[in-house]
Formats: structure tokens, sequence, C-alpha cells
């Protein structure tokens, strides 16, 4: 499972490198691998979203919410969680008709490592990848309260 991404924007970054503004445009599930050419090649189709319930936004936002507050007490000692607490405080709004859209919004709103991510991607419907962020939040607040108690 991947994502096929729309280049935005590039820039050179010095000599034989570049710099990628990049927007996933759906996700891709490979059929089959091709021979090589200058890249690796593959049979692919898109993956849509199947039917599901509504995403708990509440407990998405409430951990959120918590996660900035810990990223803050944290910041005082680490600029790493004092910056990480300043994204987290920008305000987010995940309603409206598109919950597929918006699971994928708030999956890269957060601070999270490549697992979870590919977490999130694999999940069949929204309430689902909702679900997984919400279980990796909650992970990443345990692995905060645990870094201070030390």
């Amino acid at each position: 499972m991947g994502t096929l991404a729309r280049v935005d924007n590039w820039s050179q970054t010095g000599p034989g490198r570049y710099s990628l503004l990049c927007v996933g445009v759906h996700r891709i599930v490979v059929d089959e691998w091709l021979p090589d050419g200058l890249y690796p090649n593959a049979r692919t189709r898109s993956l849509a979203d199947t039917p599901g319930e509504a995403p708990d936004w509440t407990a998405l936002m409430e951990g959120r919410a918590l996660l900035q507050l810990l990223c803050g007490q944290g910041g005082r000692r680490d600029r790493d969680l004092r910056q990480t607490a300043s994204w987290l405080a920008e305000p987010v709004d995940y309603s409206g008709s598109d919950a597929t859209e918006a699971s994928f919004r708030a999956t890269s709103d957060l601070p999270l490592g490549a697992a979870d991510r590919q977490r999130a991607l694999i999940a069949t419907d929204a309430a689902s990848r909702v679900d997984v962020l919400i279980s990796a939040v909650d992970d990443l607040i345990a692995a905060l309260r645990f870094r201070f108690q030390a």
C-alpha cells in the first residue's frame, strides 16, 4: 500500500539536489511489480475508503489537546517539544462532509512516526483511521508521561 503523490512545487537546493512539495492524491495498492527501468515500476490500482461509521473526532481532539499541554510542559527543557507544542496549538477543524479527507489531514497534522502513519494509511475507512490516530496519540502521551517521570 502506498500513496500516489502530485508534485505541486520544486526548487533546486544544490547541485543535483531538489526539494519537492508533494500532495497525496489517493491510496494505491501494488498489484504487480514490473521490471525496473530508471525507477521501480509497478501495476497499481486506486484504493478508496469503504463506507463506515462517523469518526470519533472528540476523542482525537481531546488527545491532541493533552499532547499539546504535555509538549508545552516539556518544552521548558526541550526545544523540539516546544516547537511541537506550538505546532499543535494551531487551530484545526475536521468537521465537514468529507470524513476521509479530514482523517488524512488529521494524520498529517499530528507528530507521528512512519509506522503510525502507515497504520493510518492502511485503515479501511475514516473512523478506523481516526481510531488508529487516537491510539497513536495515546501512545505519545504515555511516552511523554514516562519521560517526565525520569
